[in-house]
C-alpha cells in the first residue's frame, strides 16, 4: 500500500513488488516501520531527492539492486535503530551506492554521529550487517567492538579511505566469542594502513573467517589484509616488523587464510599445537625462516600458503606433514633446499613453481601416488633421503651417499668467485666430493 501518494512524494507502508518505482522522479519516498521487504529493483533508476526510514523494531530486507542507478540527495534515518536495523543482499541494494548522498541520523551528519554508534548503539549488536557500511567515502577509523561476532559480507565494502581498523578485543577476557569475518567485508578498502589487536592470540585464535570454518575458496578474501596491500598489522600497538621471531601461541591450532599476507615478517616459529597453515596465510610476505619444536603437529600447508614469500631462505618440516597444496611455495626464490618427510602423501601442482635455485630430498623412495606429475616445478629431487645425510657447508649442499659428498646445491651464502673443495670433512670423517649425480 502506498499512502499519501502525490505527484512525487510516497509514503511505503507494506512491501513493495520489484521495479515498482523503476525510473520515477520523487522529492521524497518514506519507508514506514511497517514495510519489512524492499523488492529486487525496485528503486531501479529512480531519482530520489530525499529517502527517510522511520524508526523500526525489526530487521528491514532489502533485496539486489534494490536502488541499482538510482540517484538520491539525502538518506534520512529516523534513529540509529532504523540506520542498523537494514539487511542489505549486496551493493547495490543499499542507497549508499547512489552516487554518494548526505546521510543523517535523527539530523545530524552521519559522519558526526559513527563515534556514538561505534562507541554506544553498537556494543548492544552481536553482529555488523552486510554492507551497512558500504561505499562511505568520508570513514577514516573504524573499531570493532567486543560484542560483535560477525563482520558480514561486504560491510565496509569500498570505503576507499578507510586507513585505520581496530579490533577491541582484550585477550584476558575468557568469555569473548569467536570474531567471523564474512566474504570481502573489506573490498574496495585499499587505502587501509593499520590493523591494531592486542595480541597474536587474538589475531589468529579470536578472528576467523566464515569461509575458513566452511574450508571455501574464498576464505582469505574476508581479511582486511587482503584488500590492502599496504596494510600492517600492529601487535599491541608494536608494528609486526618490530618483532625478530614471532612465536605462535600454543593456543593456536591453525594459522588463519591471510593472517600475514603482505605483513613486514622475520622468522617465525609454530606452535606444537598448529595443525594446519591455511591458504595464503603467509604470501607475500618477507617471512625468512619457518621453524617447528620436535612435538609439531604440523599436517596441512594450504594453497598458496608462502607464494611469492621472496625472502623465505628456510623451512622445517615435520615429519607430521601429510598434504601440501597447490603453489604452496611458488615463487620463494630464495628458498634452496627442502627435505620432505616420509608421512607426506599429497603434494599438488606447481608446490614449488618458480623456486629457482630449489633442490628437494624426499624421504620417499620413488614419487608417490598422491604427489602430482608438476608437483616440483622442475627442480631436482632426490629420493630414499635420510635427513642426516644432507650436510650444508659455506653454503654447498653435499648429500652423503655410497661413501662420498655429492654436490646437490648451492644456497644463497655461496658466491660465484666460491671454489667447491675435493674433500670435506664430516664428524671427524673426510669424504671425496663429486659433482650433481643422483
Amino acid at each position: 500500500m502506498i499512502l499519501n501518494d502525490h505527484v512525487n512524494k510516497i509514503m511505503l507502508s507494506e512491501d513493495t513488488t520489484s521495479e515498482q518505482f523503476k525510473g520515477k522522479n520523487y522529492s521524497m519516498v518514506v519507508i514506514s516501520d511497517t514495510v519489512n521487504n524492499i523488492s529486487y529493483r525496485t528503486f531501479f533508476k529512480t531519482n530520489i531527492q530525499q529517502l527517510i526510514i522511520k524508526s523500526r523494531a525489526s530487521i528491514l530486507k532489502i533485496q539486489k539492486e534494490a536502488f541499482r542507478n538510482a540517484t538520491i540527495k539525502k538518506v534520512l534515518f529516523e534513529d540509529q535503530n532504523a540506520f542498523l536495523l537494514m539487511r542489505y543482499e549486496d551493493y547495490f541494494a543499499t542507497p549508499f551506492s547512489a552516487r554518494q548522498p548526505h546521510v543523517y541520523i535523527n539530523g545530524q551528519a552521519l559522519k558526526h554521529r559513527i563515534n556514538d554508534i561505534i562507541n554506544n548503539e553498537m556494543r548492544l549488536l552481536q553482529q555488523i550487517e552486510p554492507y551497512i557500511f558500504c561505499n562511505l567515502k568520508w570513514l577514516t577509523q573504524f573499531t570493532i567492538n567486543e560484542s560483535i561476532s560477525s563482520i558480514r559480507e561486504g560491510a565496509f565494502c569500498f570505503c576507499s579511505n578507510l586507513k585505520e581498523l581496530s579490533f577491541s578485543i582484550n585477550k584476558e577476557n575468557k568469555n569473548i566469542k569467536l570474531l567471523t569475518l564474512y566474504p570481502k567485508a573489506f573490498a574496495g578498502c585499499g587505502n587501509i594502513e593499520k590493523v591494531h589487536v592486542s595480541s597474536f592470540e587474538v589475531w589468529l585464535k579470536k578472528i576467523t573467517t566464515k569461509e575458513m570454518l566452511d574450508r571455501n575458496e574464498e576464505s582469505c578474501t574476508a581479511s582486511p589484509l587482503y584488500s590492502s596491500k599496504n596494510a600492517k598489522l600492529f601487535i599491541n600497538h608494536q608494528p609486526i616488523s618490530a618483532f625478530e621471531v614471532i612465536q605462535i601461541p600454543d593456543s593456536v591450532e591453525e594459522i588463519p587464510p591471510a593472517a600475514f599476507l603482505h605483513q613486514p615478517l622475520n622468522h617465525v616459529r609454530l606452535s606444537s599445537s598448529c595443525a594446519v597453515i591455511f591458504e595464503f596465510a603467509f604470501s607475500q610476505s618477507t617471512i625468512k625462516s619457518l621453524t617447528c619444536p620436535e612435538n609439531a603437529k604440523l599436517k596441512e600447508i594450504g594453497q598458496c600458503a608462502f607464494a611469492n614469500c621472496e625472502q623465505l631462505a628456510k623451512v622445517e618440516l615435520p615429519n607430521t606433514v601429510t598434504s601440501i597444496y597447490e603453489n604452496a611455495f611458488s615463487d620463494c626464490r630464495a628458498l634452496n633446499f627442502m627435505y620432505i618427510p616420509n608421512n607426506v602423501t599429497t603434494i599438488e601442482k606447481n608446490a614449488f613453481r618458480g623456486c629457482k635455485g630449489l633442490t628437494l630430498y624426499c624421504a620417499a623412495l620413488s614419487k608417490p601416488e598422491g604427489f602430482d606429475d608438476d608437483w616440483n616445478g622442475g627442480r631436482p629431487v632426490y629420493w630414499g633421503v635420510d635427513k642426516k645425510d644432507i650436510i650444508i657447508l659455506q653454503g654447498i649442499q653435499y648429500l652423503i651417499k655410497n661413501g662420498k659428498a655429492v654436490v646437490t646445491g648451492t644456497t644463497t651464502e655461496f658466491k660465484k668467485t666460491d671454489i667447491i673443495p675435493s674433500k670435506i670433512k664430516v664428524n671427524n670423517q673426510f669424504y671425496d666430493v663429486i659433482h650433481h649425480q643422483k
